[in-house]
């Protein structure tokens, strides 16, 4: 038998170098496209994310400021009645009214007057070279500069008054006013469940507001057993008041409460030698860093003169009652035909503008337009952020800005 052997050879196909490396070379693209992708993907979600806390910052700044301006001045029924006042130490009780709430150089100062309109809100309209009208030292801010602690140069300041709470209700169950013959107010006698509450309050000489709907008096009164004794001085007493509607007590030691915004330079927590400009909030001495980022603040005021025609002023326009142009500025009085120099109770809305940033400088992109931004208060233009900010001489930096503006109408 004859055995035949077959012989099989098995053939091996691999990959060649060649081959190798135009797979590792396509492989490469494809991570870099990924890589490159992926950085896109993460710079934008993050520039988004800078641009959502920036927006809500912004609109932050914008509430804090509208709500307390919204707060100014509002007596009982939500009424902006001015009050008379019939008590000649009404600075000495309430810090930061001083002048404010004395009464005008053409009034008796025998005969009392109504509670200026400037002691519930006035401003400070600041350019680089200072303010008008100049801060004094009752607002207690601190110094225009780029050091932290600083006013931030070139801001405006806002001081703001309102009554806090409901007061106490006055009517023939609770609180009820002695009158003289001559309808005077002579004191007001305790005769509510409230009664522990007011005392505690009253203990010694204070100066309280009794306000309804349509009129309100402030005086000095004397905590003597169960009653409020008025002080009465050189202004006389006040008149008993209409109870209803909404006839209500308040003790203007501790319920009238002054607030102050404007911008500041505080310590930068990321950058120990950098600082960064903060919306600040002074309420009855207590200082509070609200929101950071603001690096512009200003403030326009609008009324109506006596012909109807409507003006936006600067605060040292209001002040003066007069426009740019030296145009003097004459207001109707409610009561009387014959037109007075406009003031701060004749302001009718404030506009508010800020410029806020997003704090951190942001990597830059291929746009040469990445920084520019427009703030209305200096022009239409767009500008770039240089080495310092205009007006305020803040470093520029790589920072989106934007613009926040809002109209508040005051309730008269």
């Amino acid at each position: 038998m004859r055995i035949s052997v077959v012989s099989v050879k098995t053939k091996c196909n691999g990959f060649s170098l060649i081959e190798i490396m135009v797979g590792l070379f396509l492989g490469l693209i494809i991570v870099q496209g990924l890589l490159v992708l992926f950085s896109a993907t993460s710079r934008a979600v993050g520039r988004q994310a800078v641009m959502t806390r920036l927006q809500e910052n912004g609109r932050n700044a914008l509430e804090l400021i509208t709500g307390d301006i919204r707060l100014s001045a509002n007596m009982p029924c939500g009424s902006n009645v001015r009050p008379i006042v019939f008590t000649d130490s009404l600075a000495q009780h309430i810090p930061g009214l001083a002048d404010s709430a004395d009464p005008t150089s053409s009034q008796s100062a025998a005969i009392a007057y109504a509670l200026p309109g400037k002691v519930f809100i006035r401003g400070n309209t600041c350019k680089s070279a200072g303010c008008a009208p100049e801060i004094d030292a009752i607002q207690d801010l601190p110094k225009a500069g780029l050091a932290v602690g600083n006013k931030v140069i070139g801001t405006d300041v806002l001081t703001l008054m309102h009554l806090q709470g409901n007061g106490w209700e006055t009517n023939t169950e609770k609180l009820r006013q002695i009158c003289d013959a001559k309808g005077k107010l002579d004191s007001i006698v305790m005769e509510s469940k409230e009664k522990n509450s007011i005392i505690d309050v009253f203990k010694s000489s204070r100066i309280a507001l009794l306000a309804n709907c349509t009129a309100g008096e402030i005086f000095e009164v004397e905590f003597r057993h169960d009653t409020l004794k008025l002080s009465q001085g050189k202004f006389g007493l006040p008149n008993c008041l209409e109870t209803q509607p909404e006839l209500r007590l308040f003790d203007l030691d501790t319920k009238l409460q002054g607030t102050v915004f404007y911008l500041q330079i505080v310590a930068d927590k990321n950058h120990p030698n950098e600082g960064i400009a903060a919306l600040m909030r002074r309420s009855n001495g207590t200082i509070k860093e609200m929101v950071r980022g603001v690096e512009r603040l200003d403030f326009r005021y609008s009324l109506y003169d006596a012909k109807g025609i409507a003006y936006w002023l600067s605060a040292g326009e209001v002040n003066q009652a007069k426009t740019q142009n030296g145009t003097q500025l004459l207001c109707k009085i409610s009561s009387e035909n014959t037109p007075k120099a406009c003031d701060w109770s004749d302001i009718s809305a404030v506009e508010v503008s800020m410029l806020v940033n997003t704090m951190e400088e942001q990597p830059s992109d291929s746009s040469s337009h990445q920084w520019e931004y427009q703030y209305s208060v200096d022009d239409d233009q767009i500008h770039s952020p240089g080495i310092a900010m205009p007006v305020t001489g803040l470093p520029g930096k790589n920072m989106s800005r934007r613009e926040f503006r809002s109209v508040i109408a005051l309730r008269h």
